[in-house]
């Protein structure tokens, strides 16, 4: 009985057949084809193509700078890391942000808010508009920190990585992170909230209560929310709406 009532909280019958979360299964068929065909390439590029321009400029600008980190110790590996993460992040938050603040990009961005019932699923259901913007906007800013660490170290940069995923992301997608599309209530508590996006965080952004609205934008980090004073802590469980 106890094995059965577990599988029933985890995968509730009301969701996970829920005519929004059945949506969700065809979003995340056919967006995963479109990542792997498309988006992943064009993010990689972009990548790549604004490291190089970054890297020509900085050498133009600043010349004396080039190279100018020489030792190669583990808390440079920790910083650069670190900002890596950091610029991805930014440019997640600064997407999001203007996903919903631009009327035409909310346009598209409200096909993800549409969804009625949250499962770790609904993290698929996205316009390719969103997508593009969102793999853009990351690939823009990524490629400009990466530019700035090879530029400073001469090429010589070291992350700490499993696999090629940065090492940051990964301790931070076991914390909980497909919680934040489910129905389980995860809290950091007051402190964490405030440097960290939690679950229950990111529910609340999709709450359908006008007090919820445009709050929560980040992924990773909290403080990019702080400081747009977009962020919302909730002092307790709250009930929620979700969809538009």
């Amino acid at each position: 009985k106890d094995s059965s009532d577990l599988i029933s909280f985890i995968f509730p019958k009301h969701i996970v057949l829920h005519s929004s979360a059945l949506n969700d299964y065809v979003f995340f068929y056919t967006n995963v084809l479109l990542e792997k065909t498309f988006i992943l390439t064009w993010f990689s590029s972009v990548v790549l193509v604004v490291s190089d321009k970054v890297q020509i400029g900085l050498q133009a600008a600043v010349p004396m700078l080039h190279g100018a980190v020489t030792e190669q110790t583990p808390v440079l590996a920790v910083t650069f890391t670190l900002f890596l993460v950091l610029a991805a992040d930014f440019a997640i938050f600064l997407s999001h942000y203007l996903q919903h603040k631009l009327p035409l990009l909310w346009e598209f961005h409200k096909v993800h808010h549409s969804a009625q019932v949250l499962t770790p699923i609904t993290v698929y259901r996205m316009h390719p508009i969103d997508d593009l913007l969102n793999y853009s906007m990351g690939g823009f800013l990524s490629g400009s920190a990466l530019a700035l660490m090879l530029f400073l170290s001469a090429g010589k940069v070291n992350i700490y990585n499993i696999a090629g995923s940065n090492l940051i992301y990964i301790v931070f997608y076991l914390l909980g992170y497909n919680l934040r599309h489910s129905h389980v209530w995860l809290s950091y508590g007051n402190f964490w909230s405030k440097i960290f996006i939690s679950p229950a965080q990111h529910q609340i952004h999709h709450s359908q209560k006008a007090l919820h609205f445009d709050k929560n934008f980040g992924l990773m980090f909290a403080f990019w929310d702080n400081w747009f004073n977009t962020l919302y802590i909730p002092k307790a469980r709250e009930k929620i709406v979700f969809g538009l």
